[in-house]
């Protein structure tokens, strides 16, 4: 049964413990989950026009899994009815105390408790209507901190998210520190662009602590316990979605993995390292060679210290992220953008040499001819890499030959690639041939 107005959807109350007020949870006590920047925070002691919480109908909050909000219902009708009394058009309370005045729908969670009260969050959900559209209009969308205290519902501060964002969750996440409530908003911008937003409220000021973007529609920010101490960290999606088109299916694979270190969220990246398997990843890394990471980083490798205890799960996720799939859209691209040159020559074996060399062709890989400039300058620019870091990997070199001669057969530089490798494997001669050709 979802409400018109009163929202606590399934990621709201499902991976926060909802039975109780959530401020008691522990770093590490939910699982890993599956903007544009908004207004400045502004904060208030003003105090809102008291709503009769005694009167107010009670609602009965219930999502599709039955699992009940943590917000007695009288007090998030009472909240609900305060918040959108503030949005344009004003809502009209029905006969059950809800509104349905095209403001899309309004998430209450409750908070910590104050010295005069309960603290509670609530921000409305939905989108700005495009013209002709369907979608629920919400003129702007206040993330608004409230207490309720003796006197009524004190507004305590207010975020607003006024540059087009639409609002798809508010959840609080366990407290990085004693006294502090923190809480995770995720929306979108455009047709394909999301937003993750982390706040921290310490019972004055609601302050944005982290921001992170993708080109996707899906979530832009997941919490996990990346390496492996209990406490979550907050992992961006830095994935390209957009490596041929954002319908292509073809993706490039990244995130970046943020920690608290007592203050703020802080980006963690690989660092140098005195074990010398590490290092070795480290250094295979940076060329994009994520097959030998994957080889390197088995379960053997055991770190010593915290720096290379995060290198080292900071490294094996991004191996999963690019490992190529059984149902991917272009093996010949998952197997490139993984750094397995040897695997994207396998690909290519499948096809006549002379299908190969012009794009044109009939017979040219269906998921690389209508790509042909793209599919050059990432291999290009792949293999380069690889080669500067290691000059005998013959398959990348071969590649390098074949995609530079592909859009041109008389480009020197890629002739010269795969003449020095001819010798290697029957198959690079006959390409070489193909090509001469043309």
């Amino acid at each position: 049964m979802w409400l018109r107005s009163v929202w606590v959807g399934a990621v709201v109350c499902v991976l926060v413990a909802c039975g109780a007020p959530a401020a008691e949870s522990q770093p590490g006590t939910i699982p890993e989950d599956n903007a544009k920047t908004a207004t400045a925070i502004v904060p208030t002691t003003s105090t809102v026009q008291a709503v009769d919480t005694e009167t107010a109908a009670p609602t009965l909050f219930v999502v599709p899994t039955m699992t009940p909000s943590n917000v007695d219902a009288v007090d998030a009708t009472a909240i609900v009815a305060t918040a959108e009394a503030a949005l344009a058009p004003t809502a009209t309370p029905d006969a059950d105390g809800l509104s349905a005045s095209g403001q899309g729908e309004t998430a209450v969670i409750q908070l910590m408790e104050g010295t005069d009260g309960p603290y509670f969050a609530s921000l409305t959900m939905g989108r700005a209507n495009d013209e002709g559209g369907n979608e629920e209009y919400v003129s702007y969308h206040p993330l608004a901190i409230y207490q309720k205290t003796a006197t009524g519902l004190q507004k305590i501060t207010e975020f607003d998210f006024k540059d087009g964002q639409y609002i798809v969750s508010l959840r609080e996440i366990p407290t990085y520190r004693e006294g502090t409530t923190f809480l995770l908003v995720e929306g979108g911008v455009g047709a394909h662009s999301s937003f993750g937003q982390i706040f921290s409220f310490d019972g004055k000021s609601l302050k944005l602590e982290l921001t992170t973007n993708s080109d996707a529609g899906g979530w832009a920010l997941t919490m996990a316990d990346v390496n492996g101490d209990g406490v979550l960290d907050a992992v961006g999606d830095a994935t390209d979605y957009y490596v041929f088109c954002y319908a292509c299916s073809v993706q490039s694979g990244a995130e970046e993995v943020y920690s608290w270190d007592g203050n703020a969220f802080v980006l963690k990246q690989p660092m140098p390292s005195d074990d010398a398997t590490i290092q070795a990843a480290i250094t295979a890394a940076e060329a994009g060679r994520w097959n030998v990471v994957a080889a390197l980083l088995t379960d053997g490798v055991t770190p010593t210290n915290e720096a290379d205890t995060w290198t080292v799960a900071v490294l094996k996720r991004m191996v999963t992220l690019r490992a190529p799939k059984v149902d991917d859209a272009s093996p010949f691209m998952s197997a490139l953008l993984y750094g397995d040159y040897d695997a994207a020559v396998a690909v290519l074996k499948r096809y006549q040499p002379t299908a190969l060399v012009d794009t044109q062709n009939p017979a040219f890989p269906s998921d690389l001819a209508p790509f042909g400039e793209i599919v050059v300058d990432n291999v290009v620019r792949l293999t380069t890499t690889a080669l500067a870091q290691d000059n005998t990997l013959t398959s990348a070199q071969f590649l390098r030959g074949w995609a530079q001669t592909l859009l041109d057969p008389q480009n020197a530089a890629g002739l010269a690639d795969l003449e020095s490798v001819v010798a290697v494997d029957p198959f690079y001669d006959a390409v070489r041939d193909a090509v001469n050709s043309r």
